[in-house]
């Protein structure tokens, strides 16, 4: 009996995914780096992790790929998000599992399925562009080989130095004054030769009933002390509503050294409490 379109996502978990030409050093360096953010392709790829993409080759059935969204399909998304749910905007990157079911080219998460062309193109009859993932970086080490870590190939490929999640059960809350929300994520630059600075991102799952001068900030620490230019507004307001939030910034003219990255409630004197379930912070290398 064939599998509906539903199930199909499902067993490509329960079998393993994998992609069928693994990209390795040195032609990592060919590639292009794209971070996910967000959990809809989970546990194919996580929150979290750098997907290198081979814009040279066309996409196989049972391939993991990343496109640009159409406007239409962004449109029709926004059109249906949850108050305070995330809005997407034309030409921002999806990754998907792309299968031929029917002869239709369909792209799949664990949420649910639609075609290529109404995903990627704007018009029925147009071809959609679709880039192949051959590999994933998941916090310091490639997934698909055994012996190549994040220390070997970021110089070249320009990806993740370091990511740390957390989240907290029921909620922390998090009173009057700057407070550190979790542990931050250390990051080492051992050269600066070709390496400009970093770009740190950070999600932050939160909500607030302060006032205006209530915030969310993300945070480069040098030793202890804050870098000058290096404090990142995340989030800023009254709130109420709990949503996903996130910021980047990037920080050049670091010297070599190590250093931590961190998130901070900061809530001013006068204004009521900031609650947060989870965060994400990534830190990326920004060659010269």
């Amino acid at each position: 009996m064939s599998q509906s379109i539903d199930e199909i996502f499902e067993a490509t978990v329960r079998a393993g995914w994998r992609p069928k030409s693994p990209a390795f050093e040195p032609e990592l360096e060919q590639l292009e780096a794209a971070r996910v953010r967000g959990t809809c392709i989970s546990p194919l790829a996580q929150n979290g992790d750098v997907l290198f993409v081979d814009p040279r080759l066309s996409p196989q059935s049972g391939d993991l790929v990343l496109f640009a969204l159409s406007d239409r399909a962004a449109r029709a998304h926004n059109e249906h998000a949850p108050p305070g749910g995330r809005t997407w905007e034309k030409g921002n990157l999806w990754a998907k599992l792309f299968v031929r079911y029917r002869d239709f080219a369909m792209l799949l998460d664990n949420a649910g399925s639609a075609t290529a062309t109404f995903l990627a193109c704007e018009h029925p009859d147009d071809t959609p562009i679709l880039r192949p993932i051959r590999n994933i970086l998941r916090g310091h080490q490639l997934v698909y080989t055994p012996d190549a870590f994040a220390d070997n190939i970021v110089a070249n490929a320009a990806t993740s130095l370091s990511s740390v999640s957390q989240t907290f059960a029921g909620g922390t809350t998090f009173g009057i004054g700057t407070n550190q929300v979790g542990t931050g994520v250390s990051f080492t630059i051992p050269s600066v030769s070709s390496i400009a600075g970093v770009e740190i991102t950070v999600s932050c799952d939160i909500a607030a009933d302060g006032g205006p001068d209530s915030g969310v900030y993300f945070v480069a620490f040098v030793s202890g002390n804050l870098s000058a230019g290096s404090t990142q507004a995340l989030w800023q307001g009254d709130g109420g509503t709990r949503g996903m939030v996130t910021g980047t910034a990037q920080i050049t003219g670091l010297a070599a050294g190590t250093y931590t990255a961190a998130l901070f409630c900061v809530n001013t004197p006068g204004t009521a409490n900031i609650k947060c379930w989870g965060y994400t912070i990534s830190v990326d290398l920004i060659k010269r």
